[in-house]
C-alpha cells in the first residue's frame, strides 16, 4: 500500500471512530427527538476507498427515572394499609327521666302526708278551719287531728275516713266565737302527732270579725233577797250566743252624775237567753237608778237598749 492511501484510510477510520462517539453521546443524553446524520465521505479524486466498517446506531431508550436514595431524594415511600371500615353496633338508649346527673339506684323514700290550715272562716260568731292534705299519702281512719287557735287548743277530731291526699275537711271550734275585729292564728296537729313531709306549714294567720252582731239589752232593774240588793237583768236579742263577753256595769242615781257603783262582769247569755247581774248595791228600794252597760272590745249592734232607768219598788 503506497502512503497515500494509507492515509486515506486513517483518515476514514478516524471519522468513522467520531461519528460512533458522537452517536454514543446523543443516545446516552437522551437526545432521540435530534437524529444525527451520518458525515458522508468525500473521497477525493482518484482516492481508493476502503470498505468502511458502519458502527450499528444504537436505538434511542427511554431514560429510567433515577432510583430515590435517602440523600437529597425526599422521604421514601410508606405503605399504609387502608383503614377497616366501621361496623355500627346497634345500642340501646337508657329511658330519659327529665333530670340531668348520674342516674341513681337508691329507690325513693316513702312518701307522707302533709296537713295545712287551708282557711279560716267565721259562721254565727263561730269560727271553722279548712284543713287539708297537701301530702301524697292519705291520713288513716282513726287518726285524730287537733288544732289549736292563738296558741291554745280549741278543737280536734277522729278522722271517720281516711284524708286521702288533695282531701279537705272542715272543723268546728264550737267554743270559739268571733264578736269584734281580730287577727287569728290556726295551726294544725301542733304537737306534731302525725308524721308529715313538711312540719313547718301547718300554721295560719286570718283577720276575721263576727258576721251577726251581738245585741245585749238592760231590760229591769229589782231589788231581790233579804238585803234588798239591786239586780240588772241582761237579754241576748242575738241569734248568737254571747260567750265570755266583758261588760262594763255603772249604776247612778237620777239626781247625780257620779256613779254609784262601777263592775265589770263575764257574760255567757244563749241566744234569745236573760241573766242577773248584782252591782253591789243593797238597800235599793225606793230608789230611782239608772244603769248603763258597755260591751268591752265589742261593738254592740244596737246600743240604744244598753240603759234602763226605773223606781226601784
Amino acid at each position: 500500500m503506497t502512503s497515500r492511501s494509507l492515509v486515506i484510510a486513517v483518515s476514514a477510520l478516524a471519522l468513522l471512530a467520531v461519528a460512533g462517539i458522537a452517536v454514543i453521546a446523543v443516545a446516552f443524553l437522551g437526545g432521540s427527538e435530534a437524529k444525527s446524520e451520518k458525515p458522508a465521505v468525500v473521497a477525493s479524486p482518484g482516492a481508493t476507498l476502503a470498505p468502511a466498517t458502519v458502527a450499528p446506531t444504537l436505538a434511542p431508550q427511554t431514560p429510567r427515572p433515577p432510583t430515590p436514595t435517602t440523600i437529597g431524594a425526599g422521604p421514601k415511600p410508606t405503605f399504609v394499609p387502608p383503614e377497616p371500615t366501621p361496623t355500627a353496633t346497634p345500642t340501646t338508649e337508657p329511658e330519659s327521666t327529665g333530670e340531668s346527673g348520674p342516674a341513681s339506684s337508691e329507690s325513693p323514700g316513702p312518701t307522707l302526708p302533709d296537713l295545712v290550715v287551708l282557711n279560716l272562716t267565721v259562721s254565727g260568731d263561730r269560727v271553722s278551719a279548712v284543713i287539708g292534705n297537701v301530702g301524697e299519702q292519705a291520713i288513716p281512719v282513726g287518726a285524730t287531728v287537733e288544732l289549736a287557735l292563738d296558741g291554745a287548743l280549741a278543737g280536734s277530731i277522729a278522722l271517720s275516713q281516711s284524708l286521702g291526699a288533695g282531701g279537705n275537711f272542715t272543723l268546728l271550734l264550737a267554743q270559739e266565737f268571733v264578736y269584734g275585729p281580730i287577727s287569728a292564728t290556726a295551726v294544725v296537729d301542733p304537737a306534731n302527732f302525725i308524721p308529715e313531709a313538711n312540719e313547718a306549714n301547718n300554721g295560719l294567720t286570718r283577720q276575721l270579725g263576727p258576721d251577726i252582731p251581738l245585741d245585749l239589752a238592760l231590760t229591769g232593774l229589782a231589788a231581790v233577797a233579804g238585803d234588798e240588793h239591786l239586780s240588772v237583768s241582761v237579754r241576748n236579742n242575738s241569734p248568737v250566743p254571747a260567750r265570755q263577753v266583758t261588760a262594763r256595769l255603772t249604776v247612778y242615781r237620777l239626781d247625780s252624775s257620779s256613779p254609784l257603783s262601777i263592775t265589770v262582769h263575764q257574760l255567757n247569755i244563749e241566744p234569745q237567753g236573760t241573766t242577773a247581774l248584782a252591782p253591789g248595791l243593797s238597800s235599793v228600794r225606793g230608789l230611782s237608778l239608772r244603769a248603763v252597760l258597755e260591751l268591752i272590745g265589742i261593738t254592740d249592734g244596737n246600743p240604744t237598749n244598753n240603759v234602763v232607768e226605773s223606781l226601784i219598788p
